[in-house]
């Protein structure tokens, strides 16, 4: 195409610019001014027809833009608080397939929306936000393609153990307890005694690390020992316990007399069979019984005897007897 001429495109078979105006020239000569209107008008749809088809073929040549497509994956999920969550894009249409992340429309995004890493690592803030969020990935050769993703922000889901479950303490004894908690990174529990945190001395008190004390008399209801999170106070783990009086429990020991003259015997009591004992008797004893009244249950005990003679010479121990206190 030759500067300052205008072609008319197929099928109509296009003169110069120059031989159409010498037609319409032609025509002014020969015809008054009303009658030189409608080629006026035809000189007009004319020149627009070809402006308009030689547009039509220069994009017909292959001169317009390529079109660039961004994809992301996943296009939406569900995270907790604190977690992570790897997103991809795929970019097409140019060589350029650097990314840009961005949540709600920042960069990097923020601690209140989460953030994510030139590589499409995503973090979800520590508390959900109250919409969801999104995250969009977009092509640094054409900022304005982009494909974005919904993130949902949940709370975490906290759940709370307690060992033992169930427990049977006598009054003034103490029991300890443990719990764990998962599903945070905040571990901290509060201690409660049927609803009291702490308790009372009604129904017993519990410390810090879970030791949990009976009262001194028996409780009028049931005692309940609850360990509840500090992350989430509706998460919580109970432990029934069940508060008695002390039994009364004792030992009677019985031994075989020496074959030897003896002024008495020495009582000895350990809690392992191979010692050490402590002698419990503060006097000879003459025959060949004890009771051992100074006992606590739940506890095994180890005896043995020796003989005196009237000088005061004491024999070794005796054979080692054992007693368990239910």
């Amino acid at each position: 195409m030759k500067a300052g001429e205008i072609y008319a495109c197929q099928p109509l078979r296009c003169t110069s610019q120059r031989a159409l105006w010498n037609f319409v020239s032609h025509k002014r000569s020969q015809q008054n001014w009303l009658m030189r209107v409608p080629s006026l008008i035809l000189l007009a749809i004319f020149a627009t027809f070809c402006t308009y088809s030689a547009v039509a073929q220069y994009a017909s040549n292959g001169f317009h833009k390529k079109m660039i497509e961004v994809s992301i994956s996943p296009s939406s999920s569900t995270l907790q608080v604190g977690q992570s969550l790897q997103f991809t894009a795929s970019i097409s249409g140019t060589g350029n397939t650097a990314v840009i992340w961005l949540v709600n429309g920042t960069p990097g995004g923020t601690s209140g929306v989460g953030t994510v890493t030139s590589s499409g690592m995503y973090k979800a803030p520590v508390s959900a936000p109250f919409n969801p969020v999104s995250v969009t990935a977009q092509s640094a050769a054409r900022t304005t393609a982009s494909a974005s993703a919904t993130v949902s922000i949940v709370p975490a889901t906290i759940s709370i153990s307690i060992s033992p479950t169930n427990a049977s303490v006598q009054t003034g004894h103490s029991e300890q307890f443990s719990a764990a908690v998962t599903g945070t990174s905040n571990t901290a529990i509060k201690w409660l005694v049927s609803g009291v945190q702490g308790g009372n001395p009604t129904v017993g008190t519990i410390a810090y690390a879970g030791l949990y004390t009976a009262p001194a008399t028996l409780p009028s209801a049931a005692v309940v020992v609850t360990a509840q999170s500090s992350a989430n106070p509706n998460t919580s783990a109970s432990a029934g316990v069940t508060i008695t009086q002390p039994v009364s429990h004792d030992v009677s020991l019985s031994w075989k007399a020496s074959s030897l003259p003896v002024a008495g015997y020495k009582v000895y009591r350990g809690t392992q069979a191979a010692g050490p004992f402590t002698r419990i008797n503060s006097t000879l004893e003459t025959g060949t019984v004890y009771i051992d009244s100074l006992v606590t249950s739940g506890k095994t005990y180890y005896y043995a005897t020796t003989s005196v003679d009237s000088s005061g010479m004491e024999s070794g121990y005796s054979n080692v007897a054992q007693a368990a206190i239910p």
